[in-house]
């Protein structure tokens, strides 16, 4: 489970990258990864 602090971390950097001129569901999309499954 992802504590606060990263929840947080990656908040502060989507803002950022909107910012820049991002867009989400078009040029900036979130989705899930486990490190364990990268074979």
């Amino acid at each position: 489970i992802i504590g606060q602090e990263a929840v947080c971390y990656f908040h502060d950097m989507i803002e950022e990258m909107i910012k820049w001129g991002f867009e989400e569901g078009k040029t900036l999309f979130g989705f899930g990864y486990d490190f364990r499954q990268s074979n």
